[in-house]
């Protein structure tokens, strides 16, 4: 992958990670029905997720931010040992 595609689909990731709900999100599980939700706040943001997943799904509003940092801060250094190289 070149780095000019990296970057383009780190800006679409980005996009889609900037337009969710704010983090961070919990997981939550209803002690009567055993329902497995994740919150926001007092905002329900999805229902009925599989107990397995739903860490996962969870901890994506800020693993994703951080991860997206971790690739452009590469790309910019790279960039700035080719021009002072």
């Amino acid at each position: 992958m070149k780095p000019t595609d990296l970057s383009q689909r780190l800006d679409e990731i980005e996009k889609r990670a900037s337009a969710s709900t704010k983090g961070p999100w919990q997981v939550e599980v209803d002690d009567d029905t055993l329902e497995t939700r994740i919150i926001s706040g007092l905002r329900e943001l999805a229902q009925d997720v599989c107990e397995k997943s739903a860490p996962f799904i969870a901890s994506a509003r800020t693993d994703v931010p951080m991860l997206l940092k971790m690739p452009r801060l590469a790309i910019d250094q790279r960039s700035a040992c080719a021009v002072g190289g």
